[in-house]
């Protein structure tokens, strides 16, 4: 397509383009749907087909140019950010919508939102304190009066049987006694608590490398991909024959409650994203086309797709940055993390 464009970066997050939609494309779009109208028009006095144009176009033209303007635009625009290499990261936000007039060109300013460019921070500012917290007698006491009432251990209460059985329900191998499956329940306890505890300071230096990076999303992003995880969550709720206020109120709390954690959780997953792509790119952590080989056949071992999703080279791009992220996550916490004694 010959350049009848501009781009203009006005902002660090925000590119202009000025595109013509050509008479020509206009005419031709709107004759064919103008066409297709007459073709199903039936007015009284009229066979079906045969309407006169100019009175099936005198009613229907503004409407007909504007659903020209539909399809031609967003086509254009793909085309043009295609072209110039622009990864949009929200819905484009075209600007004031010129008056749409049949046998001229409809010149059209766009605003387009990527992602502005960071600079890794330094990483060595991340401080990382070691959490440790032991279980408590009262943690272990609890899971042993719950086990006591469990109507599924048929045998009696504080034998050797009892506790072997206790065990068996618990997924616990070693437990001949009370007391042995007292101090298995308190293993299993500490290794979740320093699980979690260890969850939390990855957390905690991830938060901290985002803000050393100064990494900053811009709003129509956040709101874009909230949006889109609203929109997946009220189809699912439409399967389910339930609408987001009563799944509101099954869980206590409001719609606007929901939205404001959509936000929240779209914020910190974009951040994330944009990190770990910025620390492959400066550690040059990279996916070559053997180990994805290697990641595709792990997932075809572990899902039951259709053969024919393996063979998507838009699938496979996605389980390559899957993988390079996930690469760059454990490099960066094996650079950051305090090495365990």
């Amino acid at each position: 397509m010959d350049k009848k464009y501009t781009t203009k970066q006005i902002a660090s997050d925000t590119i202009e383009i000025k595109f013509t939609l050509e008479n020509s494309a206009v005419t031709k779009s709107y004759e064919t749907l103008l066409n297709n109208e007459l073709k199903n028009t039936n007015l009284k006095g009229f066979r079906k087909g045969v309407t006169p144009r100019e009175l099936v176009e005198s009613k229907l033209q503004p409407q007909l140019l504007f659903e020209v303007l539909n399809r031609l635009a967003p086509l254009t625009l793909s085309s043009i950010v295609s072209k110039e290499k622009i990864n949009l990261i929200a819905a484009p936000e075209y600007k004031e919508i010129p008056n749409l007039e049949l046998g001229k060109n409809i010149d059209l300013t766009v605003h387009v939102t990527v992602m502005p460019e960071f600079k890794l921070g330094n990483m060595k500012k991340i401080k990382v304190t070691p959490k440790s917290e032991k279980v408590k007698v009262e943690e272990v006491e609890k899971i042993m009066t719950q086990l006591e009432s469990n109507p599924n251990l048929k045998t009696k209460k504080g034998s050797k049987a009892w506790a072997k059985e206790a065990a068996k329900l618990l997924q616990i191998e070693k437990a001949e006694t009370v007391e042995e499956l007292k101090v298995e329940i308190t293993k299993v306890l500490q290794a979740e608590k320093d699980n979690i505890l260890r969850k939390q300071s990855e957390n905690d230096a991830l938060s901290q490398a985002i803000a050393l990076s100064k990494i900053v999303i811009p709003d129509p992003a956040i709101h874009y991909e909230a949006h889109e995880r609203q929109h997946s969550f009220g189809h699912q709720l439409e399967g389910m024959n339930m609408t987001m206020d009563q799944y509101a109120k099954t869980q206590g709390v409001t719609v606007e409650h929901m939205v404001e954690m959509w936000h929240k959780d779209a914020k910190e997953a974009l951040e994330t994203d944009v990190f770990l792509k910025l620390y492959a790119k400066e550690k040059g952590i990279k996916v070559s086309d053997e180990e994805l080989k290697i990641e595709i056949e792990k997932v075809k071992k572990s899902n039951n797709q259709t053969p024919e999703l393996y063979d998507n080279p838009e699938w496979q791009e996605y389980i390559r940055r899957v993988t390079l992220k996930q690469r760059a996550y454990e490099q960066f916490l094996k650079d950051v993390m305090p090495k365990s004694k």
